[in-house]
């Protein structure tokens, strides 16, 4: 391309060659000289016309130039011009086309001052003056064909400063707009402007700059319109060479309902206005109003630094978004790899992202600061509820600062760090309140105005311990595990310690939040499930669920089963207390009821279950109970068809039990002396107060009891009573044909025996006394009616002052037991002592058969329709007896 240099010389080598032919051509030039070919010196021209009227007419249209030897002197410039210029004026119109210089062909026409040239390189047209030490230009005219710059303008240059200034206006690449440009010495400036635009590519393709510029300023950024207000820089020129100074280059552009996509898989930004800016090496946008996914960023900005230097060219983002932390801001944030645990779901929040990425490696920085408000909060599945607070990360660190947590069942504030790389969190909770139940409900715990220290793991799922109260939160495969190690540890934030107790330790369980699953175990300091006779079980392993409709829970390998649904309690091979077990269902419960449902009674079922209510123990194979909400009791159990029915009104206790095994007796009275038979038995009263029993018996033995053991030995110790051993009393125990015994218990602590009446094969035992439990001492009076021929023997020895003898020889033997219950004493006792008995155990001992016979007919003669000495069982139980028919009596008529 010609420099400034080459168009000087070929400008001079033009004009040498038009003085030649001047002279040449002198004489004729008046008339018009044509010539088709003129060879001058090493100059060759062609198709030649020259004519003189006033001023010279100057065409031609081949002409060969040679290359000139030397170099015009910038410092001559200022003559070398003056001598080019006067040659000029003296032409009226020059047009020399095709000439041939240095490899070049040029058209070169001159007219009205103006001189076009027109080279393979370029085209310009202009005219110059020379004011003292400057030339002064005006060029409407400059074609670089090679790059398609169209330039128009003006410029001044001073040679003897060697400085150029340019101005005009340029057409290039699609846009159009003002330049200027000066050059002092080597030192060149240049400042441009355009007009509005709508495509930037072609100008990006050919400016010096990175391909990051390159692509972002095309790519990632779409506008319908641009305007580069300002660009500008400095750079050196050497020879035709031009060498841009990056770190000077600045510029400024206006781009119009532009969009910007930051990241492959987002969504773009879209603003109406950015202010794009370029300097030390930098790109900065500034956007005006940026919507994203409908999220207004006012205030953002975006920018590229270190496009040029030795750093790595990073991208800066800071966004600053004036909504939740929701789900589209997450998106941008998992876009560059960093996944935040915190998501908003509601409320409001003003964020500030800072993101640094490396375009080169990919690695990214941030600086993120959330400050929410009235908000829902996820932290890693925890759902939180926060009134005010601030969210800080930087360096794989979330940080929680004041957040101020506020709910209907919580109030507290929150502060710690989550270290993403650990994948664990330290957090600091000051818990002002934390209840369940919503306003208005009952709380069944409450913690008020306490300091707890959170750890979180999120390895696996993600778990969650509060060392203060050993409890564990753990989430996996969408299951949530609450466990408690220590129960004794929320004991004192618990409504209903009875439940807790002395501790133990549970797991909760729930996929859902509605139905849980939990596996544990209770310790207690009150026991109302037991083994054997007493083995109590104050360590309850246990099991079940939790729905909304209620509880159904399992204890003791599932041997125990709570439904709270259907109100019922089934044990299997597990005994119970009842009475400890309704005390602890009633103050569990309100006032009047027994079970979560009010006016519902409980329902209790055993089998191979023991029955215990205070003192008193039902053995069976199955038992059907229910308990009212008043308290009442309906208890039915049945042991190998045995029946016993339980029943208790208000304070009143009642036992029914009609021909049982000594197996089920047993417990009921608490005494194993007897044993075999079977035996009917009705108690009520009050438990607390008074409580009158009747048992009758119906065969068996007595035997294996202290008071019967140290009564047969006492009988082998007296040589006159050595005979009694026949009759009945020996170490297989007295058998007994039938008896009936009435008694009371008082307060539970002492029992009065008001008769006893024992029938055997040939002795008859009748008595009276008390034992006292509390006390732990005994005193009971027998007598012991032999038959008639023990007493035909005993009627040969001569009398003994403790036996009576019956009129029919028959004898009667007085003893008593006294003395503590572990050591009863048992001794014989004055004849006229027995005569204290009542009345009827004397008739029924020393009276003779005879007369006993001899009254009961008279009793039957004269009543024969009432009841016997002895009333039938039914009838002492007040049943009535099987297949009994009813009869109609009629009343008797007068005697006539």
């Amino acid at each position: 391309m010609f420099s400034i240099r080459d168009m000087i010389k070929f400008l001079r080598n033009t004009l040498i060659l038009l003085a030649m032919v001047l002279i040449v051509l002198v004489v004729w030039l008046k008339v018009g000289i044509r010539a088709d070919y003129l060879h001058v010196g090493p100059y060759r021209i062609s198709g030649l016309y020259i004519k003189l009227d006033k001023k010279l007419t100057l065409s031609a249209h081949h002409i060969v130039i040679p290359k000139s030897k030397s170099n015009p002197s910038f410092s001559t410039i200022d003559r070398t011009f003056d001598r080019i210029k006067g040659m000029l004026q003296i032409f009226d119109y020059v047009a020399l086309h095709d000439i041939i210089y240095e490899n070049n062909r040029i058209d070169l026409v001159y007219a009205d001052n103006m001189l076009h040239i027109n080279t393979k390189d370029y085209e310009i047209a202009g005219k110059i003056e020379r004011k003292d030490k400057r030339f002064e230009a005006e060029v409407p005219l400059l074609y670089i064909k090679a790059k398609k710059i169209t330039l128009s303008g003006n410029f001044t240059y001073s040679h003897y400063e060697d400085r150029l200034h340019v101005w005009g206006r340029y057409d290039m690449y699609g846009i159009q707009g003002n330049f200027t440009a000066s050059k002092v010495k080597n030192n060149i400036h240049f400042d441009l402007q355009s007009d509005t635009f709508d495509d930037l590519k072609p100008l990006m393709e050919v400016l010096p700059l990175t391909e990051v510029v390159k692509h972002w300023s095309v790519e990632r950024i779409q506008a319908q319109q641009y305007k580069l207000k300002a660009l500008k820089g400095n750079g050196t020129a050497k020879g035709q060479d031009f060498t841009l100074d990056l770190d000077t280059l600045t510029g400024v552009a206006e781009l119009s309902n532009a969009e910007i996509n930051f990241k492959d898989g987002l969504e773009s930004v879209y603003t109406p206005k950015i202010i794009l800016e370029y300097k030390k090496g930098g790109l900065y946008f500034d956007l005006d109003k940026p919507v994203y996914q409908n999220k207004a960023l006012d205030g953002s900005k975006v920018s590229i630094i270190d496009l040029t230097g030795s750093k790595p060219t990073t991208l800066k983002l800071d966004l600053h978004v004036n909504s939740p932390f929701d789900d589209a801001v997450q998106k941008i944030l998992k876009a560059y790899h960093l996944p935040i645990p915190v998501l908003q779901q509601s409320g409001t929040a003003e964020t500030s992202i800072g993101l640094d990425v490396v375009f080169k490696s990919g690695d990214t920085s941030a600086v993120i600061d959330v400050d929410v408000k009235d908000a829902r909060l996820q932290v890693y599945k925890l759902d939180l509820s926060v009134e005010s607070g601030h969210v800080h990360y930087e360096d794989g660190i979330v940080s929680f600062d004041n957040l101020l947590l506020k709910d209907k069942m919580y109030s507290g504030t929150v502060e710690g760090s989550i270290k993403l790389n650990k994948k664990k969190a330290d957090i600091l909770a000051v818990v002002n309140y934390l209840h369940s139940g919503e306003e208005g409900q009952e709380k069944s715990f409450e913690i008020k105005n306490k300091k707890f220290n959170l750890a979180l793991d999120y390895h696996k799922g993600i778990l969650i311990k509060i060392p203060e109260l050993e409890l564990s939160i753990s989430e996996e495969n969408n299951i949530t595990q609450f466990s408690f190690e220590d129960l004794n540890l929320i004991k004192p934030y618990v409504k209903d310690k009875e439940f807790i107790q002395e501790g133990g330790n549970v797991d909760i369980l729930t996929d859902d939040f509605k139905t849980f699953t939990f596996n544990g175990l209770l310790r207690r300091n009150t026991c109302f499930f037991y083994e054997g006779d007493d083995l109590c079980h104050t360590k309850v392993p246990c099991s079940g669920t939790i729905t909304p409709k209620g509880i159904d829970f399992y204890a003791f390998d599932k041997r125990l089963h709570f439904n709270e649904t259907r109100s019922r309690v089934t044990l299997n091979k597990l005994n119970i207390d009842l009475k400890r077990f309704i005390e602890y269902m009633t103050t569990n419960h309100e006032e009047g009821t027994i079970t979560e449902k009010k006016g519902e009674s409980l329902v209790i079922i055993g089998n191979k279950s023991n029955l215990r209510y205070e003192n008193y123990t039902l053995v069976t194979d199955s038992y059907d109970v229910e308990v009212k909400p008043n308290g009442d009791i309906k208890a039915i159990g049945s042991s190998e068809g045995d029946i016993v029915k339980f029943e208790k009104k208000g304070n009143i206790f009642s036992i029914n039990a009609l021909r049982i095994k000594d197996d089920v007796l047993h417990p009921l009275i608490d005494f194993k002396g007897l044993k075999k038979g079977r035996y009917s038995l009705k108690v009520s009263g009050n438990i607390n107060k008074v409580m009158n029993g009747r048992i009758i018996i119906e065969g068996g033995v007595m035997k294996d009891f202290k008071a019967y053991n140290n009564t047969l030995a006492l009988i082998n110790t007296l040589p006159a009573l050595a005979t009694l051993q026949d009759p009945g009393f020996s170490k297989e125990g007295f058998k007994i044909k039938k008896g009936v015994a009435e008694y009371k218990v008082i307060n539970g602590e002492k029992i009065v025996f008001d008769s006893i009446y024992i029938k055997g094969k040939s002795s008859t035992i009748v008595g009276k006394g008390f034992i006292d439990i509390k006390q732990n001492v005994i005193d009971i009076q027998l007598a012991i009616r032999t038959a008639k021929t023990l007493g035909n023997v005993m009627g040969k020895i001569p009398f003994i002052g403790y036996i009576l003898m019956g009129e029919d020889k028959s004898m009667t033997l007085g003893l008593t037991i006294t003395g503590t219950l572990d050591k009863p004493k048992v001794e014989t006792s004055a004849a006229e002592e027995i005569l204290i008995l009542p009345l009827e155990i004397i008739k029924r001992t020393i009276e003779s058969p005879k007369q006993m016979l001899e009254e009961t007919k008279r009793i039957e003669k004269e009543k024969p329709d009432e009841e016997k000495a002895v009333p039938s069982i039914h009838e002492q139980l007040g049943l009535e007896a099987p297949n009994k028919t009813k009869e109609t009596t009629q009343p008797k008529k007068e005697a006539q």
